[in-house]
């Protein structure tokens, strides 16, 4: 998923589908609109050539070129770049509920996005304090979710996130922090099959302006 149009989310996309790092791990389809794809590219000065598909069965994997399923639902000549905007929050909503929907159906395994813009999903009418909220309310999730930031040097398993200072630190408990710390004692596998533990941080992320 591009992200939220105005930002920076197409560029990042497009340069990542350019360096192709990920063909041997997954395979990845674009879900988005194929304008905005065009502009991330633009953005990025890369070349990307990419087929067409209505649909996610319908893809056909033989071929090099990024799958993308165009939903043709957002004109960037309709939307101004570097601002909040409520129609880009809507629409970038709208396009990760389609892609819910997709995972929960079986059809995707696994969903990535770009960067978001909150202030616009909230005023398109996603009223959720974050993206997670948003999973967890669109999957039907009533358990505990969390977030969790995984790369090669070290892990942070969130604690508190996108809520204010004052807020965050009534959410310091020993139940939040041993929620968040369990993640860790389940090890990852690596290429080879073997299991480690990376390096722990726990994060908490207050927002200071609140």
């Amino acid at each position: 998923m591009l992200g939220d149009m105005t930002g920076i989310g197409p560029e990042i996309s497009a340069k990542l589908l350019a360096a192709e790092k990920y063909r041997n791990d997954t395979r990845v389809v674009v879900i988005g609109d194929a304008r905005v794809l065009q502009l991330g590219c633009r953005d990025a000065g890369v070349e990307l050539e990419w087929q067409t598909a209505p649909a996610v069965a319908a893809i056909d994997w033989s071929q090099e070129r990024v799958p993308l399923v165009d939903l043709g639902n957002i004109d960037p000549a309709r939307i101004g770049r570097g601002e909040v905007s409520a129609e880009s929050g809507r629409l970038a909503g709208e396009t990760l509920e389609h892609m819910i929907g997709l995972a929960l159906d079986g059809v995707l395994d696994g969903i990535c996005f770009a960067p978001l813009n909150k202030a616009a999903l909230n005023r398109g009418g996603w009223k959720y304090a974050d993206e997670h909220q948003m999973f967890a309310a669109l999957t039907r999730h009533s358990g505990f979710f969390g977030e969790m930031n995984v790369i090669e040097e070290f892990s942070t398993f969130r604690v508190t996130s996108h809520v204010a200072l004052r807020k965050a630190v009534d959410m310091m408990t020993r139940l939040g922090f041993g929620t968040a710390s369990s993640f860790s004692s389940a090890a990852s596998p690596t290429r080879d099959g073997s299991k480690v533990v990376p390096p722990i941080l726990i994060a908490l992320e207050p927002r200071w302006r609140d």
